[in-house]
């Protein structure tokens, strides 16, 4: 659920849960290994989710959305720029929200450390990219 207000950003806010089984690599065997206890453990923490706490206007235009990203039942705060672009859908008005930024894994409990025999050839800094697109209200 996401609601801006463009005249008054802070009261907007946002709330994105996402569901581990829609996880999807492309590959049968990466994916079982990200869903596995030495990554998101899914079977235990099946969703990742974010919360919004603030959110304002940058001088570019651009938002900036703080708020409490939960990965493996782990919370951290985390601020994020987010762009919004309004266009025109096939059932009407659109707004697309589009996000990148970088997270320590390792803050999370996503280790890895099982899979790569505990040698270093994971970064700890993990990009996230992230477009929604809705339906305006």
């Amino acid at each position: 659920e996401i609601v801006v207000d463009p005249g008054r950003p802070e009261r907007s806010r946002a709330e994105v849960t996402v569901s581990l089984a829609s996880l999807e690599s492309g590959k049968e065997e990466r994916t079982e290994t990200l869903l596995s206890q030495d990554f998101f453990h899914a079977d235990r923490f099946p969703e990742m989710r974010f919360v919004s706490r603030r959110v304002r206007r940058n001088a570019d235009g651009r938002w900036l959305v703080s708020g409490d990203l939960t990965i493996r039942g782990v919370t951290r705060t985390v601020t994020v720029p987010v762009e919004i672009r309004r266009g025109q859908g096939l059932e009407g008005p659109l707004v697309v929200f589009s996000t990148r930024f970088e997270i320590d894994r390792t803050e999370f409990g996503v280790l890895g450390e099982a899979w790569s025999g505990g040698r270093t050839i994971l970064s700890d800094r993990v990009e996230i990219e992230l477009a929604l697109s809705g339906q305006r209200r």
